[in-house]
């Protein structure tokens, strides 16, 4: 018979059980893990070379003076988009200058969840209650992976 173990766990749920049992499901979490971190990889790959292509047939195409064509019951077109954010050194004068040209509407306050999460994990812990019908709550099980 396989060993009993008892294991207490960090939020106090208790497991009395065949820790044997555990073993291959956390061999098998262990090759799925690598099978994601795999798959990520050439899938930021693919992206990459996705855009190389992606650009060359824009280049192609604005040479050629193309705007548009039809293909295998798609229209694959030329299309320019840009995109602008705020340079972080520069974060303050770039607010003026965005109020000063009448863009303030642009600005309103945000909180960041993270940060949310850590500061109100640890009002809980010292007996703070979260108000339900003002922050939603999510909590998820995982299964942590470090080298040991």
């Amino acid at each position: 018979m396989a060993k009993q173990k008892k294991a207490k766990l960090k939020d106090s749920i208790t497991f009395e059980g065949d820790t044997k049992a555990i073993i291959p499901k956390l061999r098998r979490l262990l090759k799925q893990k690598e099978m994601v971190t795999v798959a990520d990889k050439n899938l930021k790959e693919m992206k990459t070379d996705y855009a190389e292509a992606e650009n060359e047939v824009f280049i192609m195409m604005e040479r050629e003076g193309i705007q548009a064509i039809n293909i295998e019951k798609k229209t694959m077109y030329r299309n320019v988009q840009v995109w602008m954010n705020v340079l972080k050194d520069k974060k303050e004068k770039a607010y003026e200058w965005l109020k000063t040209n009448g863009y303030e509407d642009l600005f309103y306050e945000t909180i960041n969840n993270r940060t949310l999460s850590s500061v109100l994990k640890e009002f809980v812990v010292e007996g703070g209650e979260i108000p339900a019908d003002l922050i939603n709550v999510k909590t998820t099980n995982k299964i942590g992976i470090r080298k040991s």
